[in-house]
């Protein structure tokens, strides 16, 4: 069933890089972007970023490891951006050689690297991409549960400390097993991203539409204040023989603003209702009883904008969901996907590959 509650919810976080050739979609950047833009490509010491990582399960150490090359590994679709307090993930594909831990170097563009490096004994569990959310779960971007000994893929949590700024700076990373061998080093270069970037965004947005696209087909616009509803059954036991009942399960968006701040925060707020059966009581009536319900998210932290990408990101630091609130101090990656604006729409698009299945989630919000 395509969810829509909640739709941002719905979007976990993907890097789709995908550029719009269209003029009319580019947006105008004015000289307060342009000075946050620039700092971005200030070049950072690779010492003071070493020392101002925070990563669960890790100790720096002196030196530099020592790679043999005789196990392999590949990292999966790594980010060429970063964010402040939040910073990055690194996502290790699975593979045929089991590893037990990480060791990651950091060096300037300019080919510095810092004279220590973490070693990195505890690797997340890193599981597929998932696209809905049920109304009562919040599922976070990044995983900080352990993995066991020997594990063949997983993710990294990589936090910034207060005094990584804006700026670019590159990372080495390789994996090792328990009987000392070392994978050669893979390189990623990274963008620390400023807080806002894109005055055409800064502004308050109400929700339009949505169009979601499987392998080329659209699943049709649903606007806001309409249902989408797909069919479903069950069989009732309590006639013989037993018998088929046929119903419909909706979803509806009520409202769904977004608020972009020149500081580069954000808020968002979203109502919208669901409904199911109550099974039980349809079992025992032999017909489909509703059960219709109305909910509430709140989410609010920093926005970036990627110019050169055209790529949103929001960053969220606090959440309330049905008065089930929490604040994150380091912050989670809640959204990301190709943004512009044009004629007073801002369009959001997140483009996924998964299964050999491609996935388009197009919404669009008006100015408000």
């Amino acid at each position: 069933m395509k969810q829509l509650k909640p739709i941002i919810l719905g979007l976990l976080l993907t890097v789709s890089f995908a550029c719009s050739e269209d003029s009319e979609n580019v947006a105008i950047i004015n000289d307060g972007d342009d000075t946050v833009n620039q700092l971005e490509e200030t070049v950072l010491d690779e010492a003071i970023v070493l020392d101002n990582l925070k990563i669960d399960g890790a100790t720096k150490k002196s030196g530099a490891p020592t790679p043999n090359g005789a196990i392999s590994f590949q990292l999966d679709n790594p980010s060429t951006s970063a964010f402040l307090k939040t910073g990055f993930t690194i996502d290790i594909k699975e593979t045929s050689d089991a590893f037990v831990g990480a060791y990651l170097q950091i060096k300037s563009i300019d080919g510095d690297v810092a004279g220590e490096y973490w070693d990195i004994s505890n690797i997340s569990s890193k599981s597929g991409p998932v696209k809905t959310k049920s109304a009562d779960s919040k599922k976070t971007m990044f995983s900080k549960n352990g993995r066991a000994i020997g594990i063949t893929g997983g993710s990294i949590t990589v936090n910034f400390l207060d005094a990584i700024q804006p700026g670019k700076f590159c990372y080495a990373i390789c994996v090792y097993d328990g009987s000392g061998n070392i994978t050669l080093p893979t390189e990623v270069c990274v963008e620390v991203e400023s807080w806002g970037g894109n005055s055409t965004i800064t502004g308050s947005w109400g929700f339009v539409s949505e169009e979601d696209i499987e392998n080329g087909v659209s699943d049709g616009v649903i606007k806001v204040g309409e249902e989408y509803c797909e069919e479903s059954s069950f069989y009732c036991a309590n006639v013989t023989p037993s018998k088929e009942i046929v119903y419909e399960y909706c979803d509806k968006i009520i409202t769904l603003d977004l608020s972009f701040n020149s500081d580069g925060t954000y808020v968002l707020n979203e109502t919208y209702e669901f409904s199911d059966i109550d099974y039980d009581a349809s079992q025992f009536n032999c017909v489909a009883v509703g059960v219709y319900e109305t909910s509430y998210y709140k989410s609010e932290g920093k926005w970036a904008y990627d110019e050169e990408e055209e790529v949103l990101t929001l960053i969220e630091f606090y959440y309330d969901e049905d008065g089930d609130s929490e604040t994150i101090p380091d912050g989670e990656a809640f959204f990301q996907g190709t943004t512009y604006v044009s004629d007073n729409i801002l369009t959001i698009t997140d483009t996924e590959i998964y299964d050999n299945n491609t996935y388009e989630w197009i919404l669009k919000f008006s100015k408000k």
